[in-house]
């Protein structure tokens, strides 16, 4: 798995990523800051997505599913990274778009932030959640538990909100999966999940000026079959390199070849 995870994961975000941000620099004459996003914006897949289809199919314990797997693993862990890097490379933030040196030293100074921040939660969250679920739990209230969920994941957000508010939710997650209630949370929020969804999409739909859709529809298809083929191919490239066979390594590719939902969140 860990093969799967940090060799095949990090060699297919990697590569797409470079390959797309080149396309939209030297093709497209997108600026540097912007086809960096683009690239590894475009590199990511749907979690959910690849996810709920593989599991329809029963595929989920399959080589293909398995390395499916593990690559999303690894784009859900570079979503953090660049999350972290939008802001410090758009073109309203004081470092952006003034030269590599001044990406770094911004993308350093992020991480500094970034390693206390979430240092100081994690620690926090560990003291302080169980005994505050426990005591929870005992009084038998579902709405005062679902209420200090929604509490903790607006609450690291906003401790995040300087790097980035889905950062702290992202480790709001992860330290309410450490905790024994971790099941029932995951029942609690639920609904959430696919309302705040729905209401994304809705909002990204609502954003979509149909006469431009309509004016430029040949250029958006072939935009969408050159990501779709391309990454195929890389992907297909990329496990074949890693010892799947070919038939799992063009599996793998189709699955991951759509764009993620992360995509709307770094252009938005």
């Amino acid at each position: 798995m860990k093969k799967y995870v940090f060799g095949l994961g990090s060699a297919q975000v990697l590569v797409t990523a470079v390959v797309v941000g080149l396309v939209a620099h030297f093709i497209s004459g997108q600026a540097g800051p912007a086809a960096i996003v683009i690239g590894n914006g475009l590199a990511l897949s749907s979690t959910a997505v690849v996810l709920k289809v593989l599991q329809e199919r029963g595929e989920s314990t399959s080589r293909h599913g398995r390395a499916t797997f593990s690559v999303l693993l690894f784009q859900d862990l570079a979503v953090v990274v660049l999350l972290i890097l939008i802001p410090l490379i758009s073109p309203s933030s004081s470092k952006g778009g003034i030269g590599f040196q001044a990406i770094v030293e911004a993308l350093g100074l992020a991480a500094v932030k970034a390693l206390v921040a979430i240092s100081a939660i994690i620690a926090g969250g560990r003291l302080l959640l169980r005994p505050i679920y426990k005591q929870i739990a005992e009084n038998q209230n579902a709405e005062i538990f679902s209420a200090n969920t929604l509490l903790v994941i607006l609450g690291t957000s906003l401790l995040t909100a300087s790097l980035s508010m889905a950062l702290g939710a992202f480790l709001a997650g992860l330290l309410l999966a450490e905790t024994e209630f971790s099941l029932q949370v995951e029942s609690d929020i639920a609904p959430y999940r696919g309302l705040l969804l729905g209401l994304f999409f809705m909002t990204v739909g609502m954003s979509i000026d149909p006469k431009l859709l309509i004016s430029n529809f040949p250029v958006i298809m072939g935009t969408l079959g050159l990501l779709i083929g391309g990454k195929t191919i890389l992907v297909a490239l990329v496990g074949k390199l890693f010892g799947i066979s070919i038939i799992s390594a063009i599996r793998v590719a189709l699955l991951l070849a759509p764009g993620g939902r992360i995509c709307f969140c770094g252009f938005w």
